[in-house]
Parts: structure tokens; C-alpha cells; sequence
């Protein structure tokens, strides 16, 4: 579905009382805000509709390989009957391969979170991006004016506070720190490039 960013972000603009800490952006910089809440209301409305999580997939996938090569091992190439199974030789590799495959891709996967957590760290990146985003331009996150902007581009229903902007800002530091970093070195480049357009 096509959306009116320019619009959206006047109209988002318009509601927050006068004198607010944003109201200095150039429309740029509101429309860049605007399109990273509008991602994370996208992505927070696709989870509630929706239980599949490519991430968790994945690594429950590749958890399930690690358990299948350990069986592999135990029952078909040094089970009581593998001395039957000639034609299995070819394949003894199979359940170091398969055990490498799983912790590779575990390993890759732990700084998204713990088992079944994988995907929600990329659940919040569009909202930390923004919040990380108004701190370079303004000195500080005011987390209270990005909740308001949130709630009417979201057009969630339901309250939605600093508090809780706070909160998965922290708990992503604490818990996935080369995360954050990463996704706080992408709101410098986008700080960078509305810097960029400001003294040109």
C-alpha cells in the first residue's frame, strides 16, 4: 500500500503542540521520521497477524540439522547395524557437517536473541534508528515526541509512551550491543546526509 510520506508527516507534524523539540526540522528530516515509524507500525502490525518469524525458522532449522547429524552418528553409522548398511559410507561426513552447519548459523544467530527471540531484534530496529536519529540531530532522544508521532503514524489505538520507547532502546543496548552499534552507525549516516542537505 502506497503512502503520502509528505502528507503523513505534515499531518504527524501538526498534531505535536507548538514550541515542541522537533518542530525546527526541515521537511526532509520530518518525512526521513515519518517513513522509519511508519516501518516499525508496519512490522509491529505484520507480528500481530502474523506467528511465522523467518529468524526463529532459521534457527529452529538449523538446531533440528545439529540434532538429526548427532542421531545420524549414534544410530545409523555406529548403530548395531551399520556394518549392514554398506552404502552409507559415502555419506559418513554427514553428521560432522551437519553439526558444524548448526553451530555456524547458531553462532550467527545469538546476537539476535535466545531461542525463539531471533527475529525481534529487527522488529525494533526502524523505532531505535529514529529514536537514535532525532538524538544526532537534536542532542537529545525526546523519546515523549517521538511516542506522539508514533501513535498518529501508527494509527494505533492503544497507548504508546516514551516509557516504552525507552525501554526496547535499553534492553537492545544490554542485550545485543554489536546490534545497536550497527544500527546506531546507520542513523549517523542518515544524520550525516540531512547535514548535508542543511548546508547546502
Amino acid at each position: 500500500m502506497a503512502h503520502d510520506l509528505p502528507g503523513l508527516s505534515r499531518r504527524a507534524f501538526q498534531q505535536l503542540e507548538t514550541g515542541n523539540p522537533l518542530e525546527e526540522f526541515p521537511e526532509s528530516d520530518r518525512i526521513l521520521l515519518c517513513s522509519m515509524l511508519l516501518l516499525e507500525a508496519t512490522i509491529e502490525k505484520a507480528d500481530r497477524q502474523s506467528d511465522e518469524d523467518p529468524f526463529k525458522r532459521a534457527a529452529a532449522l538449523a538446531r533440528e540439522a545439529g540434532r538429526l547429524g548427532a542421531r545420524l552418528e549414534t544410530e545409523v553409522f555406529h548403530g548395531p547395524y551399520s556394518d549392514l548398511m554398506p552404502f552409507t559410507s559415502g555419506f559418513s561426513d554427514l553428521p560432522e557437517r551437519l553439526a558444524e552447519f548448526s553451530k555456524i548459523v547458531g553462532e550467527v544467530m545469538a546476537p539476535f536473541g535466545g531461542p525463539g527471540h531471533e527475529g525481534k531484534v529487527f522488529d525494533v530496529f526502524p523505532l531505535i534508528l529514529a529514536t537514535e536519529f532525532v538524538r544526532l540531530r537534536t542532542g537529545h532522544f525526546y523519546d515523549e515526541t517521538l511516542a506522539e508521532l508514533y501513535q498518529y503514524v501508527s494509527g494505533r489505538r492503544k497507548h504508546f509512551s516514551a516509557d516504552t520507547i525507552r525501554r526496547r532502546r535499553d534492553r537492545l543496548k544490554e542485550q545485543s550491543p554489536h546490534i545497536y552499534s550497527w544500527m546506531l552507525e546507520r542513523a549517523r549516516r542518515a544524520n550525516e546526509s540531512s547535514a548535508a542537505r542543511d548546508s547546502s
